[in-house]
C-alpha cells in the first residue's frame, strides 16, 4: 500500500531561488518520509507549455507557498499565479501560504493580508539573526498543515457531482440533484424469528445489519440508494467508500484496491483515513463477474459495515446458496407505496418551480398520480420505482404530439424503450433503433405464439427465432447481442429461455406488432376482446390501441362492452332503486369531516390504496384459474373492458372526434352502471336473499340458538345491505376515474342533461371534484344545484353520498375557511374552524 503525498507549489521570484533551496532542505524529512511532493518551474521541460503545466500544477496543489519580496510584488507572473492561487482556493479549499522573506510592503498587497503569514507574526526571513531558526518556525507551520491535510478526509468535489446528477429518462438537458428529488426507498426486510416483514425507513436502519446485501430489480433505485447513504453518511462525518464492482471486478482483490477508490473520493492520507472507527464500504452492482464476490469479502475484515446491491436475479442464481454470506441480511427493494410516490410528486413540482415553501393544491396532485397511475396500471406494466415515476414526469410534461401516430402514454413506453438501448450501447439513428424495435416487435409476437402465458421463449426456440429473422430482415448479430446485453431490453432466464427484462416491453412490441398487422391478426384480437377477463389480454388490447391507427379495434371493444351484461339496465339510482338503503344510510352520522391534518388523511387513505393493489393483484391470479363460472366472467370481463376504454379515453381523446369520445364516455358510464344495478334488486328478492342466508346460517357450526330469529335476520339485513351499498359505491367511483380527464368536462355535462338521470348527476358531480385543483365556486354552485333539485326525504340516498363524497374532498384535500363554511352549510353539518396550515 503506498503512501499519501501532500503536492506543495512554489510561487516566486527567480531573484528568490536562494531561499526556496533553504525551504526545501528543511522540509527533506517530508520529502524522505513520502508525505510531500514539492514542485517549481524549473521542473518544467524543454518544449512545454509553460503557462498549462504552471495551471495544471497549481490545479494540483494542495499547498500553494508564496515567497514574498519586493521582487515577487513586482512580478507580473507572480502576480498572475497569486490571483489564479485565490480562484482556485475559493472553489478547491487549497491553502495558501505566505513566506515572507525580505522586507516588503506585503500587507498592503492585494488580500495577502487575509492569509496567516510564516515566519511567526509576518516577521521575514532576513530580520532574523539565526536564518536556520526562521526556517525552522516556517518548516513547523508546514507540518502544522502538512498533518491537517493529511488527516482532513473532505469529499472531492468532482466526485460529490458525479454521483449526485440523477439519470433517468429525460426530454430536457437540465441537471437534476440526488438531494431535490430522493424519497427513501420501500425497504423490506423479513424477520428472522417469524414471517412479518419489517420496513426500513433510513439509512440507520441499514447500517444496524451491519452486513446488508439489499437486492432489487432493474431500475429500483440500487445505485442512486447507494449514492444516497453515502453523502449521508459523509455529511455526518461517518467514514464511508463507495465502489461499483463493475469498475473493480477484473482486479485482483487487495487493499491497493480501497486505497485507489479512496484517491477518487477524497482528499486526505488514507491510512490515517482507515484508523478511524465504524468504517463503511458500499458496494454497488455485485454480480458473477470475476472477482466480484471476492472484494467483498475482503471488505469484512477492513470496514466495520458492509452494504451490497446486486439485483434479484443474480442473486438467485448465482449467490443465494454461497455460505460466505451466510452473515448477511437480506433486504428487498419494492416499488414505492402511494405516499413516497405523492412526496415524489410534491418534490418535482416544487423543484420545477424554484420553490421548496410554495403550497401546492392537492387537486393539482391528484391529476398527476392519476397520469401516473394510468401508465403503471398497479404496478402490472411498470413497476412504481422513482426512475420510472420521474421518467413518466419528465416525459408527459415535456411530450407535444406532432402527430397522431402514437399516443402520449405510448409516446412515454417508447422514450423509456430507446433509453434503454441506447444504455446497452445502440447508436441512437433511425436505422438501428428501427431495425431493434422491429426486431422486438418479431420476438414478443412469437413468444405469443409459443408461451404466451409465461411470457417467455425456449432457448431452442429463440435459435430458431433469430436465425429465420435475419433470413427475412437485415440486422447484425452485434446489434441482436447488444438486445439482450447486460443494459439490453431482453435477458436470458438461467439458460432456459429468454424474455423481455420489464413486463411493459413485451406488451409494448406485441401491441405494436398486433396494430401493424391487424388484417392478419383479426381474430386473434377479437379473441382477446371476447376474453378481456383472461390473464394478459386486457394490457394487450390496451397497447395494440396505442399503436393503433384507425377505429376499428376501438368500436370492437365498445360493441363488446355494451353487449356484456345487456340484460341489465344501467342503475338511474333513483328513489325506486335505493330506497332499500334507508336503514342503513340513517346509522351514518351527519358529520364526517376529520380532525385530522389533511395530509394524515391522505396518507391513511393512500395506505388502502396499497393493500387494495396488492389485493388486487391476488384476485386477478385466482380469477386466472376460473374457467366455468360464466356470470362472473361476465362481470369481470366489464371490469376488464372499463379499464381499456378508459386507456382509449386518456390516450387518445386528442385524436378522436367528440362525437367518438362522447360514444366511449357513455359506454364506460353505463356499463358501470349496469354493475352497479346487480345488486339493487326489488325489496322483495332482497328479503328472500336475507331468508335464504338466515337459513344456511342455521346450519352452520356457527349457528348461535341463543339469538332469535329477528335479531338473526336483523344482523343479516345489516350486513347485506352494507356489501350492497359498497359494492354500488364501488362502481361509481371506478366509473368516475375511468372518465377522470378534465379536458372532457363539457362532454360529460353534456351527456349528464342529455340522459337526466340521479345517477348521472352523481357522476358528473363526482368528476367534478377528481377534475378539480381545489373546491371552487363552480363545485359549490353544482353541488348547490343538486342539494336544492332533489327532495331530501324522496332522494336521501343521493344527498347521503353527495354529503359523504363532499366531506371525504374536504378531509383530503384543502379547503379555505369561508369555503368551507359554505359547503358546510349546504350540507346542514356544524362547521367547526380549523386550523389552515397555508395562513
Amino acid at each position: 500500500m503506498t503512501g499519501y503525498s501532500v503536492n506543495l507549489f512554489y510561487s516566486y521570484s527567480h531573484a528568490d531561488e536562494l531561499h526556496r533551496e533553504d525551504m526545501e532542505k528543511f522540509l527533506t524529512i517530508f520529502r524522505k518520509e513520502g508525505v510531500l511532493k514539492e514542485w517549481c518551474d524549473r521542473k518544467i521541460l524543454a518544449g512545454q507549455k509553460i503557462s498549462d503545466v504552471i495551471h495544471n500544477e497549481l490545479n494540483n496543489a494542495d499547498i500553494i507557498v508564496f515567497l514574498v519580496s519586493i521582487d515577487f510584488l513586482n512580478s507580473p507572473a507572480c502576480n498572475e499565479e497569486w490571483e489564479l492561487a485565490n480562484s482556485l482556493a475559493k472553489n478547491n479549499k487549497k491553502t495558501l501560504i505566505s513566506i515572507i522573506v525580505r522586507d516588503c510592503p506585503w500587507l498592503d498587497f492585494d488580500n495577502m493580508r487575509d492569509y496567516l503569514a510564516l515566519p511567526t507574526d509576518g516577521k521575514f526571513i532576513m530580520s532574523w539573526n539565526d536564518k536556520d531558526a526562521a526556517w525552522k518556525d516556517v518548516y513547523s507551520g508546514i507540518k502544522n498543515v502538512v498533518n491537517s491535510i493529511r488527516s482532513t478526509f473532505d469529499l472531492k468535489d468532482d466526485f460529490k457531482n458525479k454521483i449526485s446528477i440523477l439519470e433517468f429518462c429525460s426530454q430536457s438537458s437540465e441537471s437534476l440533484l440526488l438531494n431535490d428529488l430522493f424519497v427513501f426507498p420501500n425497504l423490506i426486510k423479513h424477520s428472522d424469528s417469524t414471517e412479518d416483514e419489517i420496513i426500513l425507513r433510513n439509512t440507520t436502519d441499514i447500517l444496524r445489519e451491519k452486513k446488508t446485501i439489499i437486492l432489487g430489480d432493474s431500475q429500483s433505485g440500487k445505485t442512486k440508494l447507494c449514492s444516497y447513504i453515502f453523502l449521508e453518511l459523509n455529511e455526518k462525518n461517518v467514514p464511508v467508500l463507495l465502489i461499483d464492482l463493475m469498475d473493480i471486478a477484473n482486479k485482483k482483490p487487495s487493499i491497493d484496491i480501497f486505497q485507489q477508490c479512496y484517491s477518487d473520493q477524497y482528499k486526505g492520507d488514507f491510512k490515517l483515513w482507515l484508523n478511524q472507527n465504524e468504517k463503511t464500504v458500499i458496494f454497488d452492482n455485485l454480480s458473477q463477474f470475476r472477482n466480484s464476490l471476492e472484494h467483498v469479502i475482503l471488505a469484512e475484515s477492513i470496514f466495520d459495515n458492509v452494504v451490497v446491491t446486486t439485483s434479484i436475479e443474480d442473486y438467485e442464481s448465482y449467490f443465494k446458496d454461497d455460505t460466505r454470506l451466510l452473515k448477511f441480511s437480506f433486504i428487498v427493494i419494492r416499488p414505492f407505496t402511494h405516499i413516497k410516490q405523492e412526496k415524489l410528486i410534491k418534490k418535482w413540482l416544487q423543484l420545477k418551480r424554484k420553490n421548496i415553501t410554495e403550497y401546492i393544491e392537492h387537486g393539482e396532485i391528484d391529476q398527476i398520480e392519476n397520469n401516473i397511475n394510468s401508465i403503471i396500471i398497479d404496478n402490472k406494466i411498470l413497476p412504481r420505482y422513482p426512475f420510472f415515476i420521474l421518467s413518466i414526469l419528465q416525459t408527459y410534461e415535456a411530450f407535444m404530439p406532432q402527430d397522431l401516430k402514437i399516443t402520449a402514454y405510448g409516446h412515454c413506453y417508447y422514450a423509456l424503450l430507446l433509453a434503454h438501448l441506447i444504455e446497452s450501447g445502440v447508436e441512437n439513428k433511425d436505422d438501428p433503433i428501427s431495425k431493434c424495435f422491429n426486431y422486438a416487435n418479431h420476438l414478443a409476437f412469437e413468444i405469443h405464439k409459443k408461451n404466451p402465458d409465461s411470457l417467455f421463449i425456449t432457448q431452442e426456440d429463440y435459435k430458431v427465432f433469430k436465425i429465420e429473422h435475419q433470413k427475412r430482415f437485415i440486422i447484425s448479430d452485434s446489434l441482436i447481442n447488444r438486445l439482450h446485453g447486460h443494459f439490453g431490453i431482453i435477458k436470458n432466464i438461467n439458460e432456459i429461455g429468454y424474455k423481455f427484462s420489464l413486463a411493459y416491453s413485451y406488451y409494448y412490441f406485441l401491441g405494436q406488432y398486433l396494430a401493424k398487422y391487424y388484417k392478419e391478426n383479426k381474430s386473434l384480437v377479437t379473441n382477446m376482446i371476447e376474453n378481456s377477463y383472461k390473464k394478459h389480454n386486457s394490457l394487450l388490447l390496451i397497447f395494440t390501441i396505442h399503436h393503433a391507427q384507425d377505429l376499428e379495434i376501438i368500436d370492437e371493444i365498445l360493441l363488446h362492452t355494451i353487449c356484456t351484461i345487456d340484460d341489465i339496465e344501467p342503475a338511474t339510482l333513483d328513489k325506486n332503486e335505493t330506497r332499500i338503503f334507508r336503514q342503513l344510510l340513517s346509522t351514518i352520522p351527519k358529520r364526517l369531516i376529520s380532525e385530522q391534518p389533511v395530509n394524515k388523511v391522505r396518507d391513511d387513505e393512500r395506505e388502502l390504496r396499497d393493500k387494495a393493489e396488492y389485493q388486487g393483484g391476488r384476485e386477478t391470479k385466482e380469477k386466472e384459474n376460473e374457467s366455468s363460472q360464466d356470470f362472473l366472467n361476465q362481470i369481470y370481463k366489464c371490469h376488464k373492458n372499463i379499464e381499456i376504454l378508459s386507456q382509449i379515453l386518456k390516450n387518445k381523446s386528442g385524436s378522436l372526434e367528440k362525437n367518438k369520445i362522447t360514444e366511449i364516455v357513455e359506454i364506460i358510464c353505463d356499463a358501470g352502471l349496469r354493475l352497479a344495478k346487480i345488486l339493487l334488486s326489488e325489496d322483495i328478492k332482497v328479503e328472500e336473499l336475507i331468508e335464504y342466508i338466515q337459513k344456511q346460517y342455521m346450519a352452520s357450526d356457527k349457528f348461535d340458538a341463543s339469538k332469535s330469529k329477528q335479531s338473526q335476520l336483523d344482523d343479516i339485513r345489516r350486513v347485506v345491505m352494507a356489501r350492497v351499498f359498497l359494492w354500488v359505491m364501488l362502481n361509481l367511483e371506478k366509473t368516475v376515474s375511468s372518465i377522470n380527464k378534465p379536458e372532457i368536462n363539457e362532454i360529460i355535462e353534456d351527456i349528464k342533461n342529455r340522459r337526466d338521470t340521479p345517477a348521472y348527476e352523481v357522476i358528473h358531480y363526482f368528476y367534478s371534484l377528481d377534475t378539480a385543483k381545489k373546491f371552487d365556486e363552480d363545485n359549490k354552485e353544482l353541488l348547490k344545484t343538486l342539494i336544492s333539485k332533489h327532495d331530501e326525504k324522496s332522494m336521501f340516498f343521493l344527498h347521503k353520498i353527495l354529503s359523504i363524497r363532499t366531506q371525504h374532498y374536504r378531509n383530503t384535500h384543502e379547503m379555505k375557511a369561508p369555503m368551507e363554511q359554505a359547503v358546510c352549510s349546504l350540507l346542514k353539518i356544524d362547521y367547526k374552524p380549523k386550523f389552515d396550515k397555508r395562513n
